[in-house]
């Protein structure tokens, strides 16, 4: 009996042309679109997953309960490294240093800019799941100067030889020993590095880690989160808390969806966005499923005296159900497996638009289009088959079908109900492109056009810089010029220095992020004062040091305007050689706030400090100047771009001239947004078409039912 019924289900798609293309077609790319969005949120729900201890991993944070956005993950290594011995239940805590790009070589005609190159404890691999390929974990990182390193970053450098004992350069100064080869890192995790060196390297309480803690089973975060307090006062520097700000315990499986704090290893994702793609993505499959509803009962007609006769030779409704469910799980199926075809097909393409390496064809996902081919079928079928199995034989077979008014009242309403969804769909598709408008072309307060950026590696350059900047300021399509530690738009913990500051005679003490920038910075990018005077020549002589803050650091440091804050002394935790402390600083002028982040976030606080070439401290802070930001004239910019390369070489022939223009960098701040608003009109195109299709089987199915009509009408007169 199963046997037949396929049989006639197969029958029906093959009378039935039309409605059957109509019904395959919706319910494949339904399906296809909804299993797309599928396979994108299981990667993004497994962030950090892979983990054996991931239940136990927390990240060391301080968060302001007022204020989310103000809160950051950097603690002082010194301070990072005492927790992780002084704390109650930590089994292992690790303490990692990104870094900004790094030149890597082992001949020196052959180097590679790294952008993935970090610092960190030996205990990482005690705390984390980085399965080794060659070398042991447990020793790998023990000593200064050696380094880790990624299979891929092993045949990169060395081909199919062994790696471990071989020795290549960083940035010209540093040597690092292979001692092992880890499997690279899956996509899905929010520390991404290709190069792991030994934190004992670079060993400096000036600098600020992420600190992450392995806890025992049984210890709860939220106690040991007051343990943390009083450890913290007890180290030197103090440290003060208060009710607003207090550091806190991240769960390690939170931090890809909830985290977007100062200091953030790369941008996070957004929980809210999961949420709506499963939305658009479940709407989509229900305007399929309406149009198989719709254009079953629209056969129902058709299809009434077959019913009848199937109950006069004695078959039972529920057979009836069977075959009606068995039908549209037939359809199903053969939807989904086109659909698994179209998926197979169109993943690279979906995987570049998404920004993600998912897999292709594997057994559980297959497993799950199964199931969902069933859910579907079963949804689909269950209004045609309790509709068609209710039909009374004896008035089907006489010729009075039942009354169907419901029927069409329905029907009428799922058709509302797909132009309803399209309807919603197309409005989130406008208000996608009207927010990817609004960040593209809201004023940030400065201008980012026509500023191109170099970066410096050498640090010998890094010193003699102003040669460098003295050339290019003769060239008459050169505007301006400026040395800084960082630009507007790169914030995360590679680009952006948070610093510890404190007003005199405070005892709380704030990590600010902090731009070290030589007297032409706020010229050049055009950036507006609220009070107060711009850096200049005149304060090469200033010993203790002058500063520029922001609005929102004036009101951080509680003072009542930027008036009032000109000519006030901040200090800043400075170490010299040996010698650690608070070292003052004289503001000077007060900044209009500019978005120097995204427009994700609110503007934070942010101190602006000379790089003066008499300071003491200047042979210290000389690495500051690594990003030259050249603002040139629009016209003749190619010959002002071959200029710029020829001194570049001329001064730095040992590295390759990197550089970038500031809008393009910025734009990429926006890619999340650009690639939600194009996922958002492709459904939005996919949910139309095939709710059109549903619609023009109805019409052509009510032009069969008029087909006499038509004749009489034609016999009349009537054109076509």
């Amino acid at each position: 009996m199963i046997i037949s019924y396929f049989k006639i289900a197969y029958r029906n798609l093959l009378k039935r042309k039309l409605f059957s293309f109509i019904n395959l077609v919706g319910l494949s790319a339904g399906g296809a679109s909804s299993f797309l969005v599928f396979l994108f949120i299981q990667d993004e729900l497994r962030y950090d997953r892979y983990h054996e201890k991931a239940e136990q991993i927390y990240r060391l944070v301080t968060i302001n309960t007022k204020s989310p956005e103000f809160g950051n993950t950097l603690t002082l290594i010194e301070d990072a490294g005492r927790l992780i011995v002084d704390l109650p239940g930590v089994i292992a805590g690790t303490r990692i240093l990104p870094t900004n790009r790094l030149v890597c070589y082992r001949d020196r005609d052959k180097c590679f800019n790294e952008d993935r190159f970090c610092f960190a404890d030996s205990t990482i691999f005690e705390i984390f799941t980085f399965p080794f390929i060659v070398g042991n974990p447990q020793t790998a990182l023990t000593r200064p100067q050696t380094v880790v390193i990624s299979k891929e970053i092993a045949r990169k450098y060395f081909s199919n030889t062994n790696p471990v004992g071989e020795v290549f350069m960083v940035d010209d100064s540093l040597h690092f020993e292979v001692t092992g080869v880890f499997d690279d890192i899956p996509s899905n995790s929010h520390l991404k590095f290709d190069f792991l060196a030994s934190i004992s390297t670079i060993l400096d309480p000036r600098e600020a880690v992420l600190t992450y803690l392995l806890l025992e089973k049984n210890v709860s975060p939220k106690e040991s989160e007051e343990r943390v307090i009083n450890l913290l006062k007890s180290y030197g520097p103090n440290y003060s808390f208060d009710a607003e700000i207090r550091p806190a315990f991240q769960s390690l499986k939170d931090i890809h969806f909830y985290s977007h704090l100062q200091g953030e290893v790369e941008p996070n994702g957004n929980i809210i966005y999961i949420y709506i793609f499963s939305l658009v993505a479940f709407l989509v499959l229900l305007v399929a499923c309406i149009n198989f509803i719709n254009l079953s009962t629209t056969q129902a007609i058709q299809r009434a005296k077959e019913v009848g006769m199937r109950k006069v030779i004695g078959a039972s409704r529920g057979q009836l159900l069977a075959q009606f469910f068995g039908e549209a799980i037939f359809s199903s199926f053969l939807a989904f497996s086109l659909a698994g075809v179209i998926v197979e097909s169109v993943l690279p393409e979906f995987n570049a638009l998404v920004n993600k390496n998912i897999e292709r064809g594997r057994l559980e996902n297959f497993l799950i289009l199964f199931g969902i081919a069933i859910g579907v079928g079963i949804f689909s079928g269950s209004y045609p088959a309790i509709f068609l199995s209710r039909f009374q034989p004896t008035e089907v077979l006489k010729g009075r079908f039942i009354k169907v008014g419901g029927v069409y009242i329905f029907r009428k309403a799922l058709v509302v109900a797909q132009f309803i969804i399209s309807i919603i769909l197309i409005v989130g598709t406008i208000v996608a492109y009207d927010q990817l408008r609004f960040v593209q072309n809201k004023k940030l307060g400065f201008n980012q056009e026509e500023v191109l950026v170099i970066i410096i590696r050498d640090k010998e350059v890094q010193r003699r810089y102003q040669i460098f900047k003295n050339d290019l300021l003769r060239y008459p399509h050169v505007r301006g010029v400026s040395a800084s530690s960082t630009i507007p738009g790169r914030t995360g913990e590679k680009y952006l220095s948070h610093m510890l500051y404190r007003a005199p005679g405070q005892e709380e003490q704030l990590f600010v992020g902090t731009y070290i920038v030589d007297h032409d910075f706020l010229e050049t990018y055009g950036i507006e004062l609220a009070a107060g005077q711009n850096l200049s020549r005149a304060f090469f002589n200033d010993v203790e040091g002058v500063c520029i803050l922001n609005e929102a650091a004036v009101k951080k440091f509680g003072w009542q305007s930027p008036d009032a804050a000109i000519d006030r002394e901040i200090e800043y935790w400075h170490r010299k050689n040996n010698a650690r402390g608070f070292k003052k600083s004289r503001v000077i002028g007060i900044t209009k706030d500019f978005h120097f982040a995204s427009l994700h976030s609110t503007i934070e606080p942010l101190i602006i400090r000379f790089l003066n070439p008499q300071d003491p401290v200047y042979p210290m802070m000389v690495h500051y100047s690594r990003t030259l930001s050249i603002r040139i004239r629009p016209e003749k910019i190619f010959e002002t771009m071959t200029f710029i390369a020829a001194k570049w070489k001329e001064i730095d022939p040992n590295h390759p001239f990197e550089f970038f223009f500031l809008a393009e960098s910025l734009d990429k701040l926006y890619q999340a947004e650009q690639r939600f608003a194009r996922i958002f009109s492709y459904f939005s195109f996919l949910a139309i078409l095939i709710a059109s299709l549903g619609m023009f089987g109805l019409a052509a199915f009510a032009a069969i039912q008029r087909t006499k009509e038509i004749g009489i009408r034609k016999v009349l007169g009537a054109s076509i």
